[in-house]
């Protein structure tokens, strides 16, 4: 997903804990569609 890897990004992560706090702010920042088309594009 382009938009989770965008938004996890933008800024730097002093260790994997920061890294990781921010791909979970981003996942549940996503909208179910934009998870729908992500999944489907994958098939």
């Amino acid at each position: 997903m382009g938009t989770l890897e965008r938004e996890t990004n933008r800024t730097y992560h002093i260790n994997v804990d920061s890294l990781y706090s921010s791909i979970v702010a981003a996942w549940d920042n996503l909208s179910e569609d934009a998870v729908i088309n992500s999944l489907m594009a994958f098939r």
